[in-house]
């Protein structure tokens, strides 16, 4: 039901080819996308392309960390912390975020950082996929 991924998947903006184990439609294409009110724009969290004649799927994933639906209560997607380059480990965004959140002026650009959706369906996830927690601690 769900799907593990990491962060910028491909290391890019471009779509990689990935499998979703059968079940996404391969007549669709899905996304998540995040409106930016700064900006006044639209930008993709993630966007799985399907290709009906090759039944495969390929993925693009931007600057997105976290857990998602595809389908509400039938898919869902998780994007993981990409890991560091040259180790197994995973970058600490949370580390980052809270050493940029020490200077006001960072903070004020952080408005629209995360969200919750309470009016969602909950996503069941392992205890060491839970990247919101020490968010709602703080």
């Amino acid at each position: 039901m769900i799907s593990r991924i990491y962060e910028h998947y491909n290391g890019r903006a471009l779509k990689r080819e990935y499998n979703f184990e059968g079940d996404l439609s391969f007549n669709e294409d899905y996304s998540k996308q995040f409106y930016r009110k700064s900006r006044n724009e639209k930008i993709d969290c993630f966007r799985i392309y399907s290709d009906n004649e090759t039944k495969t799927h390929a993925i693009a994933n931007s600057y997105f960390v976290g857990v998602d639906w595809i389908i509400e209560k039938k898919k869902a997607i998780y994007i993981q912390p990409k890991l560091d380059d040259y180790s197994d480990n995973e970058t600490d965004y949370l580390q980052m975020l809270f050493s940029a959140l020490k200077h006001e002026e960072v903070s004020k650009h952080t408005v629209e950082l995360f969200e919750i959706k309470w009016d969602k369906p909950t996503i069941a996830i392992t205890q060491q996929e839970d990247l919101l927690t020490p968010l709602l601690i703080v």
